[in-house]
């Protein structure tokens, strides 16, 4: 792939980011808004870490798993939001031309993969916190690695390479 192509390829994956962001957000206050406003006609659920290391829990009411789904949906949306905005910026400067091995876009990159691991093993945390609270009795914990544990080590390891090659290259803003 010539440089030109590369360039048109990241436009359009810069656009394509920020339209999934945008819709990323219109979905989070669509859920926002059912839970808000809905009450109990909408449900929602919540999907557990894909390796458990963790769960042990008393069964709580469909309506408590639902609305505690959403609360936790809605701010995951917005963080992925955020996430794909950022994205979209090292896209946006490599279809303007510069090199894609940049300080700024290990920075960007760097700081995607360290929110994805944040989110991975905050998030099954937050929404056991949430239902055991508003259970009346036991309680409900469940904790592991999903996909966005695997895809932040993954993007940290592009980082990384960006990082080298930026050192490699003498490209350093």
């Amino acid at each position: 792939m010539d440089q030109r192509h590369f360039q048109l390829f990241a436009r359009g994956f810069d656009l394509g980011l920020k339209a999934f962001a945008l819709v990323t957000i219109v979905i989070s206050l669509m859920v926002g808004y059912a839970l808000l406003f809905l009450n109990g006609e909408v449900t929602f659920s919540f999907t557990a870490p894909v390796f458990s290391l963790f769960r042990s829990y008393e069964t709580p009411s469909t309506q408590l798993v639902s609305n505690m789904s959403a609360i936790v949906g809605f701010c995951s949306a917005l963080i992925d939001s955020f996430l794909l905005f950022r994205g979209s910026q090292v896209c946006a400067r490599i279809s303007q031309g510069q090199t894609p091995f940049t300080t700024e876009n290990y920075r960007v990159i760097k700081q995607i993969a360290i929110i994805l691991l944040i989110v991975s093993l905050v998030e099954p945390l937050v929404y056991s916190l949430l239902v055991t609270i508003g259970m009346e009795k036991g309680y409900y914990i469940v904790f592991g690695l999903g996909y966005q544990t695997f895809m932040g080590i993954l993007v940290y390891l592009i980082a990384e390479i960006i990082h080298y090659g930026s050192l490699e290259s003498g490209v350093n803003e």
